[in-house]
């Protein structure tokens, strides 16, 4: 159900400044995800020697570290998915997408790495952004508008 002008046009920048950051952090995580593939070269080139002596050869090290990071790139395609779908959501003024948004903040830790923690704190500071007041009353009344509409259709 669109939201009428005027709803749109009261949504604080607040909301679309934390738009923004999910939004970069959607980027930084593909670009580091994109990033993987090719660095399995070197590090099979690095680690040749050992690979050899625990028995592998390095045909399997490669493989092995090829369909590593191919699932780490199909594992970001699908979080920057789901940041992108929240991100939109949130911008029409869905309330319960914040808590999706925190749910997708700790994910992002999780790798537990330098970039991780990037995208982490990018996320963070939409979190503390979707939750300030304006946002949160901005919010309630664009639902408040999508529920009056939707009453409004059925009689």
């Amino acid at each position: 159900m669109p939201l009428t002008p005027e709803v749109v046009a009261a949504r604080p920048r607040i909301v679309d400044a934390a738009v923004g950051l999910m939004l970069t952090a959607a980027v930084c995580t593909l670009v580091f995800a994109v990033m993987l593939p090719f660095q399995v070269p070197g590090i099979v080139a690095r680690e040749a020697g050992t690979a050899t002596s625990r028995g592998l050869t390095v045909a399997q090290l490669q493989s092995a570290l090829t369909g590593f990071a191919i699932a780490e790139v199909c594992i970001a395609v699908t979080f920057v998915a789901a940041l992108v779908w929240t991100a939109l959501r949130l911008r029409r003024g869905r309330r319960r997408f914040r808590v999706v948004l925190i749910v997708l903040t700790v994910l992002a830790v999780v790798p537990a790495n330098i970039q991780a923690l990037l995208v982490a704190a990018l996320l963070v500071v939409a979190d503390v952004l979707v939750f300030r007041r304006s946002a949160s009353a901005w919010i309630g009344e664009a639902e408040a508008a999508r529920a009056h509409a939707r009453a409004t259709s059925r009689i």
